[in-house]
């Protein structure tokens, strides 16, 4: 009678956190000590055989730095730049091509509708004047190249939206490039922008962002100060009546003029949470599933300790099993072996095993199996 109860317990449970609305796809705080930033988000580096010399970017105390470099492809011109790109991917496994190349183009850890926020801080900038360097974020980026080795999306080559903060002029702009080759490196004469408005900002201050893009609408929220000091309204709101919804790689980046060697501009990131739901009618044909399909998303927060939630989605009404497996393959625990409706569900784990032990530290996989298909997903518990 008792194990009925908590079974009914549990039913209950699951059904009060099913959710119809956005929900965390990836996120990363930077906390792990993983210095090259591969895990819990796989963050990718443009290689320098693309002609990108003296970037530094690393992982440290809760941030990623990035310091630009430049574009040896412009010898002439002076390009600087500095670049990292995720499609949300758990992990970038460089002694595994192989494995992260699956990984990467199962690609179902970003929608195109999405809301993108982050923490930047502007560490060092050169006050060029009218040409001064610009931060900026590259959204629904498509994936260049199946074949490569390692697959990434180029920003300089494949069209996307645009946000971009100029520190020392002092403002914002928002708009959207097409495929023309390099449109990322000149704003001037290559965006199509939707709205440029004026903000101050500091050196050594921490600002919050806010990017939403459904479809058309394009939002942009950027405050001082911590996540609950979020405004309540948006700094810029504007439509694209033709809007581009194929890609799903992220990419931040540091472009201006080329730097002396080790002097390029400085930054650190943190706090990267990219929020989504499925699409609706436009342009939707490139996703692999319909909406509402069966999908596993990516648990927060990763890493955790002691809890952390699961969000899955099913097409249809099924009998689902939600299973913890360590490193080594071995079972640690179910969470969920019933029969679900159709539509999103989160639940969450608190770290225990099946005899209600809490588990050691380290990286842990859960996988989800509708009898028809399975899809699994990495974590991490620290202690």
């Amino acid at each position: 009678m008792l194990k009925k109860l908590l079974v009914i317990f549990s039913l209950l449970t699951i059904c009060i956190n099913v959710q119809a609305q956005e929900y965390v796809l990836w996120s990363d705080d930077f906390e792990d000590d993983d210095s090259l930033a591969t895990r819990n988000v796989g963050w990718l580096y443009l290689p320098e055989d693309l002609g990108i010399k003296d970037v530094l970017i690393y992982q440290k105390a809760g941030e990623l730095f990035m310091r630009q470099g430049y574009y040896e492809l412009f010898p002439g011109l002076g390009i600087g730049v500095g670049i990292i790109e995720t499609n949300g991917t758990p992990a970038v496994l460089w002694d595994n091509p192989d494995s992260t190349k699956k990984l990467i183009l199962k690609n179902d850890y970003t929608y195109p509708n999405q809301v993108l926020s982050f923490n930047i801080r502007f560490d060092r900038w050169r006050n060029l004047g009218e040409t001064s360097s610009f931060f900026s974020v590259h959204s629904r980026l498509k994936l260049t190249d199946a074949q490569d080795s390692i697959p990434l999306s180029d920003a300089t080559k494949e069209p996307c939206y645009v946000l971009a903060f100029w520190p020392i002029q002092g403002k914002i702009v928002c708009a959207k490039y097409d495929s023309t080759e390099f449109a990322a490196i000149f704003p001037d004469r290559m965006w199509n922008k939707f709205a440029e408005v004026k903000y101050k900002f500091e050196l050594d201050v921490n600002y919050r962002a806010k990017f939403y893009l459904n479809e058309g609408d394009v939002k942009v929220k950027v405050w001082e100060g911590a996540p609950e000091d979020e405004p309540a309204t948006w700094l810029i709101e504007a439509n694209d009546p033709e809007p581009y919804v194929k890609g799903t790689f992220t990419a931040f980046a540091i472009i201006g003029p080329q730097p002396e060697p080790g002097m390029g501009e400085q930054i650190y990131l943190d706090d990267i949470k990219m929020e989504g739901w499925q699409p609706t009618n436009v342009e939707n044909q490139h996703l692999s599933r319909p909406p509402q399909a069966f999908q596993l998303g990516q648990n927060y927060p990763n890493p955790f300790n002691p809890n952390t939630r699961i969000n899955f989605t099913l097409a249809e009404k099924k009998l689902v099993k939600l299973t913890i497996y360590n490193i080594n393959g071995q079972f640690v625990r179910n969470l969920i072996n019933s029969e679900l409706p159709a539509g999103s569900h989160t639940i969450s784990w608190d770290g225990r095993d099946l005899r209600n032990q809490t588990v050691p530290g380290g990286i842990y996989f859960y996988q989800l199996n509708d009898g028809n298909r399975t899809e699994s997903r990495r974590m991490i518990f620290l202690k």
